[in-house]
């Protein structure tokens, strides 16, 4: 008998010990699905906030058109280079993969394209030193739908720019990645874009920032027209 029930509690000690072990493994898996999604979205948004934060085209259209117009505008421009990185990212990541190989035909005419685009930039802000006024914006200059536009074409015609989602793709988030992983980790960039981008422009259009800014526009203007007609001439003609 005495032997007997200890087999009985043994049997049922074995089967609560399974039956624990059943119901805690799932929320384990779970959690360590949810630490590889946090992971992967966190090196997703590391990694493209490091590269925003650097002073280069996107940085330098924001600030300018901040500095120049009205915050709406400077909103505008914001949302439009958020747009295009969104954009960018989403293509790379969910389509491509590797957009572009940095060799070619057609990379080469990508890069004449968008060098002379932003040449043409560069040219456009260094003729506006010739205004002497800069105390008001010009509506018509500066409308809401351009300035977007212009914001989406700044990185869209950045070769670096794609260069750097492939690069990003390739590195963190292959196809090898679960869709969802890779949705999120698109969702988080783009919040991450608009947020940098708007805070740039509420930053460099404020009341104190504008009053600076008209005492010293022809340096900032003449630095930010030089640098996009460098950085344009750069992209079309260099090997």
């Amino acid at each position: 008998m005495l032997q007997r029930s200890a087999k009985t509690v043994k049997s049922t000690l074995k089967w609560e010990n399974v039956s624990l072990v059943n119901t805690q493994l799932p929320p384990l898996v779970h959690f360590g699905f949810h630490v590889s999604l946090f992971g992967t979205v966190g090196a997703t948004v590391g990694i493209y906030f490091a590269a925003a934060v650097t002073p280069g085209p996107n940085l330098l259209y924001v600030a300018h058109t901040a500095s120049a117009t009205s915050r709406k505008s400077a909103l505008m421009a914001a949302m439009g280079v958020a747009s295009g990185s969104t954009t960018l990212a989403g293509i790379s990541v969910l389509l491509l993969g590797d957009l572009l190989p940095a060799q070619g035909a057609a990379y080469r005419l990508l890069r004449l394209a968008c060098g002379l685009y932003l040449s043409y930039l560069g040219l456009r802000i260094l003729r506006g030193l010739r205004t002497t006024d800069h105390s008001a914006p010009d509506p018509v200059a500066h409308s809401g739908s351009r300035v977007y536009l212009r914001g989406i074409l700044t990185i869209v015609t950045n070769p670096k720019a794609t260069l750097f989602f492939g690069a990003l793709t390739a590195t963190v988030l292959p196809l090898s990645v679960p869709l969802t992983t890779r949705i999120s980790a698109v969702t988080a960039l783009a919040l991450s874009a608009f947020s940098w981008y708007c805070l740039v422009a509420i930053a460099f259009s404020s009341e104190p920032f504008q009053r600076l800014y008209r005492r010293i526009v022809f340096p900032i203007d003449l630095l930010s027209g030089c640098f996009f007609l460098a950085l344009g001439l750069y992209l079309a003609f260099a090997p």
